[in-house]
């Protein structure tokens, strides 16, 4: 009340321009508070970041435990904001405690893929391709042929690699169950395709094929593009590399919307496709690829070394190929869980953590057994999974 009789008060000598001035200047400072309030905490929420992100852990606590039906022939993905459970009975959606939606159904050998928020499953050497997102089933898509590999897009876009009698094909259809591109591929002539990989908004693919190329059996990276940009070309064909003289790329994978990584038995490379794919770094060693690992930021190289005493080497790199991480290793891992700026080793009775710099952040045993580790988007939260609990929540502390 004081500043507003203040105000008026001054205003009675004042003409109403330097009354004006006084308010445009009083605004002023508090936009200039607000603007530097805003900017501190943005400041602690970077800090907080940082800390949780390189904060070093000593124990675990078991939150809660959830036993799931068959455990010992499950298989988990991280998923949403949780994880998908596929049993022998069927594949649910759980959240915490939660079974958030289950759809019962019988497969001998599953195929699934997950992109983000939408997971795709058929069985193996069939046609039936089932879709689903965190709400449930969202569609169903018949193959002409049987599926032999699979990939979906976060929108539900399907690919997948089918064969008959006589040759592969790479079909591609939207959610809808239409069909957007299908081809037949031969060894003799243009390849096979062993593996394929979607983009996220599924208007791109990246695949890897073999060919016979003077009696010797080579391999190539071919991309399409299923947008605009490609329709103008032949097959959709928007690019390819056969420069892979003495190793078979097996793996393709999108990093994200615009990065594929293609993985040979000692070598990978990076390629950007925004339209028409380029190559942008291509790492090679003189040591065999034992594993690998990934995200949208990073791609994990685990290599055997000559050192007893640490027998595995562990490279991290950024998606320009550069080097982020080296270290080696003695411990014996089952597998690796990449997540953000964190990496988890882990094996039946132990788990690690680690920054992406590599400093150790926790080490111990879990008493309770391991058989997978699924990472959460906190640092300090992870799901166990385990024959004889089933899933774990575990907190690090």
């Amino acid at each position: 009340m004081t500043n507003i009789r203040y105000y008026l008060k001054e205003r009675q000598g004042q003409t109403g321009e330097e009354y004006q001035k006084k308010i445009s200047a009083h605004k002023r400072k508090v936009r200039i508070i607000i603007v530097i309030i805003i900017l501190a905490l943005a400041a602690a929420g970077i800090g907080f970041k940082i800390y949780l992100d390189n904060r070093s852990y000593s124990e675990y606590e078991v939150t809660y435990t959830r036993t799931m039906n068959g455990t010992g022939n499950n298989q988990y993905f991280s998923f949403g904001e949780s994880m998908l459970v596929y049993t022998d009975d069927g594949i649910s959606y759980v959240k915490d405690n939660e079974t958030i939606w289950n759809q019962a159904f019988e497969m001998k050998k599953p195929l699934v893929d997950v992109c983000n928020n939408t997971m795709a499953v058929c069985d193996l050497d069939t046609t039936t391709v089932y879709i689903y997102d965190t709400e449930g089933q969202k569609g169903k898509i018949d193959t002409m042929y049987p599926v032999i590999d699979l990939e979906v897009s976060e929108q539900g876009v399907i690919a997948a690699i089918t064969e008959d009698s006589e040759t592969n094909r790479i079909e591609i259809f939207d959610k809808e169950g239409n069909s957007i591109a299908t081809g037949q591929t031969y060894v003799t002539g243009e390849g096979c395709p062993i593996d394929i990989s979607l983009s996220n908004d599924g208007t791109k693919l990246a695949a890897s094929y073999i060919y016979i190329d003077g009696g010797s059996v080579k391999s190539r990276v071919v991309f399409y593009n299923y947008s605009e940009v490609g329709k103008n070309e032949v097959s959709r064909i928007v690019g390819g590399f056969n420069h892979y003289e003495t190793t078979i790329v097996s793996r393709v994978e999108f990093l994200d919307n615009d990065t594929v990584a293609a993985f040979g038995e000692n070598i990978f490379t990076i390629y950007a496709i925004k339209q028409k794919p380029e190559k942008v770094s291509e790492t090679k060693f003189d040591r065999t690829i034992k594993s690998i690992f990934y995200n949208e930021k990073y791609i994990g190289i685990v290599s055997e070394t000559n050192n007893y005493e640490n027998p595995y080497n562990i490279m991290i790199y950024n998606t320009k190929g550069n080097e982020e991480m080296s270290m080696d290793t003695s411990f014996m891992y089952t597998g690796i869980c990449l997540h953000d700026d964190r990496m988890v080793l882990y094996n039946d009775t132990e788990m690690k953590l680690f920054n992406i710099s590599g400093k150790e952040r926790y080490s111990g045993n879990i008493d309770e057994g391991i058989r997978q580790v699924i990472c959460t988007d906190k640092p300090d939260r992870y799901y166990i999974v385990n024959g004889e609990y089933g899933i774990m929540n575990v907190r690090l502390k």
